[in-house]
């Protein structure tokens, strides 16, 4: 299944995933949502931990979110 789902979507299920909730945190930010309480709702360990998926997913940081296009 692993392969499979890496072979149609060309990233592995935990980047997926990762890419997946980092998107779904860009509206709690550009409504003005906490990068605490965005990082909590889309469910990642700590602010810290979002702000890395952030940057590594997007090449920003999650205040750079709430203007940025994506």
């Amino acid at each position: 299944m692993q392969r499979s789902f890496s072979s149609q979507t060309g990233l592995s299920f935990s980047a997926w995933r990762t890419r997946l909730r980092v998107r779904a945190a860009v509206p709690l930010l550009r409504e003005g949502v906490s990068v605490a309480r965005a990082a909590e709702a889309v469910g990642f360990s700590s602010p810290s931990a979002f702000s890395s998926a952030c940057r590594t997913v997007t090449g920003r940081t999650p205040g750079c979110l709430r203007t940025a296009e994506l």
